[in-house]
């Protein structure tokens, strides 16, 4: 039975050490706990009493007044022994006393632990007759008084002594420490955590829930039922296991041997422990699976319960065929959150209360962080603000992504400190590639590892370590198709190749934590000097690519051996000598291997290769052209001119235009106006993009669109589960009936889009609209690497004029297709095309678009095609506080960076004028306009808008809500000074800032040079869209919702 609340208390006024003393009066025979009576497990179990708990914690209670004294400053007193009851019956002892306890966990160094006793100013030890050796060499590097405890079965003898009191009540406790405890050392050294009274009974009002209308938390499965304990009782989760779950809940811990924990042993308690559940950490869970008795033994249970680590998907999916899979979500800060329980099929989902006071704001991709709220309606029930009682909302650094179709289910994924950030820019959450690989019988424990260097490496702990060179790669071999695995699912830039696997040694374990998880910064520093090696090594490239050199002699033996190693790179050869590798998996990793083995070869042939940059492959991304730039930079100067380097980037684009626009269908169908009330089909490409999916709610929301096309390129998560997680984290519906919307796979630059033919023609036939905003927006791409996005919007011209309601194609282009307007015209850029190849901004993204807009008017002029092109300026986050403003962005950035250097920007210099547009109000103002269809025979021509804020304001504006939001006021400085500091930043994880560093460069070069940024003319878009036409400038309330949404 759970404890109901005394006459005169309530859930989440009982104090623990009130409710022991309680039950042992009104039901002393009740068992608290139940230990192994030996560590032969099948010899049985001794049930301990609550009679006989309380009598032992006054016995020891009297045993320190004697021996130690009774405190009245509440000192710390820290105690170290075999994993046994003494440590729970020592915590409430302390309590008596005038005491509180600290915990420290034999895993940790002999530095975190006299960090922690100095952090404690703990100079009392009480220990057990044997230490462990690293606690003897911590008594002599620190005077501490010392107190030898009793043997445990004196502590629990059956004598009766006399009974000891705590006099406080809740009004004077709450707020009191109750136990010292420490965080793991995750992700560093371990930090001291005061746990006061009052954050234990917050947990105590989770049995209110269901009497106000709310699921039952994960507790429910617990109540009353005999569970094994498979937690350190040194550890935050293990007290609270022995404390708030039996005195609140009713919850009998069934205890293993004072001895390392073994799936063998929980085996056996499973077997003759008669435990309803099991809770233990989820290294032993992944063990258990493993062994086919076990797994199958599991079925003696109703429940396994894990936490303190994420348990991999492969070994959840088998144990869930067994048993019910649940997961507690908590931490030293905040005990446990309450959650409700999932559907078995969803073991790996939380579904946290609304007690817990939770949200999630957007980090990066579907990763989003929960940021816990201080709400007066549930403040009983929030521990974090017991234990930090002057914060107003606090972070666990836990990242989530949503459910893909069920809002408010949230997959865990890891901690915020777990994502890699590589020197360049790129990031990796590595908890799911450590899951998969972790699961081979051969391995202990796997640890991704990467930050700040180029690409990922493997860290591997093995059962047996490996004695030789041989063995090693016998196991490698062994483990190479859970690495295969792990790496489908990666993005190119974190995936792992066979040369930077390393293996630990025996001299060198794994750091573990109390809990049993891996210490991860502790443990890459542990394997800093093998890491650096390892990078610094020849085989930063493929072991077949690094012992090949560039054959320099001619431009053919050259262009031989680049197209050899590329062919490595890309894991294929089907690409000619004149076509873009980018199209062909060149990514960012592979472009910096490429560059780095090019200077290699220069400089073995005593050529500058100064001039060879990452830049350099962007702009000249085919095998000609990176041959003729190789032999240009070895001092060729024939190449100096060499095929594809003297054309301007006007004619780059003229001839591309030309391309694409020579054989434009012409048409002969005399352009028919749609009924305005008739109902619209509309193709939506880009709908999981964060434009797209703000567009995709809009128009699911008026009934005056019969269906919805989505196009977006093939992924291996389906697009509706991938749109429900975008659309779920940004408050956004996640409703997608059939009969209004189909997600269809495509490529854009190929014909039919990829689609069959049937498809293809069933779109043909019912589309009226098409709204195309899918774009790559990588910066970096050079015009010639976009060719594919153009080759799309040529599709689309051809799908018009072949469709049967003549489909108007509405294209959402970008300021910087007029960025250099104001260098040779004057006054506002017009709503209309402008035959000036000079206008776009000097970049393939820019560029690439401006040659779309001029082949849609073309084809506007040529083929009959009703079109019409959006160019939008500056999107910002949502007003309504759902949603998130992307933090990779420029803006985002520049705060973050901010924020961690002090420091602020006095102005954004060519940037201080502010007309950025809320995602939320642009879609619904892109639909006004897209839904106008452009049929004007008058003016056989594109139609034009221009979508940036009307109402005008400064960044100077909001600066002081800005910097009302960091820990201490920032001290401004100018533009350049913030840039300058940017730079000297090398961590990117805290800097984003430096990811982007060329464009805030940009920003000042601009700015210094007194270039004049182009206004955009709105008139009419204004008389189109009401939305613009009512639209506020950037309010301080909206600033204050996108901090909040970047954690700040």
């Amino acid at each position: 039975m759970g404890s109901l609340p005394e006459e005169g208390s309530v859930y989440g006024q009982r104090l623990i050490p009130h409710l022991i003393d309680d039950i042992a009066h009104n039901n002393g025979s009740r068992t608290f706990c139940s230990l192994v009576k030996s560590s032969n497990i099948p010899d049985g179990f001794q049930d301990i009493s609550y009679a006989a708990f309380a009598n032992s914690i006054n016995r020891l209670a009297w045993w320190i007044e004697e021996n130690v004294g009774k405190s009245f400053t509440f000192e710390t007193v820290s105690y170290i022994g075999p994993p046994d009851l003494r440590y729970i019956i020592l915590t409430i002892a302390a309590q008596k006393t005038g005491y509180k306890a600290l915990f420290l966990s034999p895993r940790n160094s002999v530095e975190a632990n006299l960090s922690l006793l100095d952090a404690a100013d703990c100079r009392l030890f009480i220990t057990a007759s044997k230490c462990p050796p690293t606690f003897e060499a911590l008594f002599k590097q620190r005077d501490m008084k010392r107190h030898i405890m009793p043997e445990l079965h004196d502590v629990i003898a059956k004598d009766q002594v006399k009974h000891y009191p705590f006099v406080k009540t809740f009004a004077e406790a709450q707020q009191d420490p109750f136990i010292v405890l420490h965080t793991s050392g995750s992700t560093g050294l371990p930090k001291l955590v005061v746990a006061t009274h009052g954050s234990f009974t917050a947990s105590d009002t989770f049995q209110q829930m269901p009497l106000l209308g709310y699921p039952p938390t994960m507790v429910e499965p617990l109540k009353d039922k005999r569970v094994f304990l498979g937690l350190p009782p040194f550890h935050s989760a293990g007290v609270f296991n022995m404390l708030a779950m039996p005195t609140y809940f009713g919850m009998i811990p069934v205890l293993p041997p004072a001895a390392p924990l073994t799936a063998d042993m929980v085996n056996m308690i499973h077997v003759y422990g008669r435990v309803k559940a099991s809770i233990m950490a989820p290294t032993i869970i992944e063990e258990l699976v493993k062994i086919p008795d076990h797994l199958e033994n599991l079925k003696l249970v109703d429940h396994v319960l894990y936490g303190g680590g994420q348990l991999s998907k492969e070994a959840g999916d088998l144990a869930v065929q067994k048993t019910g899979i649940l997961s507690l979500m908590g931490s030293t800060e905040t005990m446990l959150l309450p959650s409700h329980v999932p559907d078995k099929d969803e073991w790996q989902y939380y579904s946290f209360s609304p007690c817990l006071g939770a949200e999630f704001r957007h980090r990066w991709e579907d990763l989003y962080e929960m940021i816990i709220v201080r709400q007066p309606k549930w403040e009983s029930s929030q521990a974090i603000f017991y234990t930090f009682p002057d914060l107003q909302e606090y972070s666990m650094k836990d990242l989530y992504s949503p459910h893909p179709t069920k809002p408010g289910l949230w997959l865990y994924k890891g901690r915020s400190d777990d994502v890699i950030v590589f020197s360049t820019g790129e990031k990796i959450n590595p908890i799911t590639m450590e899951g998969i690989i972790g699961m081979h019988p051969d391995i202990s424990s796997v640890l991704v590892m990467g930050q700040g260097h180029f690409q990922s490496a493997l860290l591997v702990e093995a059962k047996k370590p490996s004695k030789s060179l041989d063995e090693k790669e016998q196991l490698l071999d062994k483990i190479w198709p859970l690495v295969e695995r792990a790496n489908k699912d990666c993005p190119a830039h974190g995936r792992i190749s066979k040369e930077f696997v390393l293996f630990t040694t025996p001299e060198k374990p794994m750091l573990r934590a109390g809990k049993g998880t891996v210490q991860r910064m502790s443990t890459v520093k542990l394997y800093e000097p093998e890491l650096d090696d390892l990078y610094a090594a020849p085989q930063s490239v493929p072991a077949q690519v690094s012992s090949t050199s560039l054959d320099l002699s001619s431009e053919e033996s050259l262009r031989g051996t680049l197209r050899y190693i590329l062919a490595v790179q890309l894991e294929s050869d089907r690409f000619t000598n004149d076509d873009d590798l980018f199209a062909f998996g060149l990514d960012s990793l592979k472009v910096a291997n490429l560059v780095r083995h090019i200077k290699t070869s220069l400089e073995k042939a005593g050529s500058d290769y100064s001039q060879i940059h990452q830049r350099l492959i962007y702009s000249n991304p085919t095998i000609n052209q990176i041959t003729y730039a190789v032999m240009a930079a070895k001092g060729k100067s024939m190449y100096a001119g060499a095929p594809g380097t003297e054309q301007t980037r006007q004619q780059k684009m003229q001839s591309i235009f030309e391309q694409y626009s020579k054989d434009l269908p012409i048409s002969a169908r005399s352009p028919t106006a749609l009924n305005p009330t008739a109902t619209k089909s509309v193709i939506l490409t880009g709908s999981t993009g964060s434009i797209g999916s703000y567009l995709l709610d809009v128009l699911l929301s008026d009934p005056a669109i019969a269906h919805i096309y989505c196009f977006n390129r093939p992924h291996s998560t389906p697009a509706t589960s991938r749109q429900s997680q975008i659309n779920a984290a940004n408050g956004l519906t996640t409703a997608f009936p059939r009969t209004k919307v189909t997600f269809l796979p495509v490529d854009l630059s190929i014909p039919y889009f990829g689609l069959s033919r049937s498809t293809y023609k069933t779109l043909l036939h019912n589309v009226t609209h098409i709204i195309h905003n899918a774009w790559s927006v990588n910066f970096n791409l050079s015009l010639q690497s976009f060719q594919p996005h153009i080759h799309g919007v040529r599709n689309f011209i051809n799908f018009s004029t072949n469709s049967a309601h003549n489909a108007s194609i509405f294209f959402i282009s970008t300021i910087g297709t007029a960025m250099e307007w104001p260098t040779a015209h004057r006054g506002n850029m017009p709503e209309k095309i402008v035959d000036d190849w000079s206008l776009p901004q000097p970049m393939g993204y820019a560029e690439s678009k401006y040659v779309s807009e001029r082949l849609l008017d073309e084809a506007s002029r040529v083929s009959g095609v009703p079109t019409a092109i959006c160019r939008v300026g500056q999107v910002a986050g949502p007003t309504n506080g759902k949603g998130s403003w992307r933090e990779g962005e420029w803006f985002p950035s520049l705060i973050r960076s901010s924020f961690e250097l002090g420091i602020l920007p006095s102005d954004l210099g060519p940037m201080e004028m502010v007309d950025w547009v809320p995602v939320d109000l642009l879609a619904k103002s892109l639909t006004e306009l897209f839904l106008q269809r452009p049929h004007n025979t008058s003016q056989p021509s594109s139609q034009v808008y221009h979508l940036v804020n009307p109402t005008q304001t400064t960044y100077s504006a909001f600066q002081a809500t800005i910097a009302s939001h960091f820990p201490h006021p920032p001290k401004l400085v100018s533009l350049s000074e913030w840039l300058a500091a940017v730079e000297r930043e090398q961590d990117l994880q805290k800097n984003p800032a430096g990811k982007l560093i060329d464009f805030y460069k940009g920003m000042v070069e601009v700015g210094e040079k007194g270039k004049k940024m182009v206004v955009l003319d709105t008139a009419r878009t204004k008389e189109r869209s009401e939305v613009l036409r009512g639209m506020e400038g950037v309010k301080g309330d909206w600033m204050e919702g996108w901090m909040r949404g970047w954690g700040l």
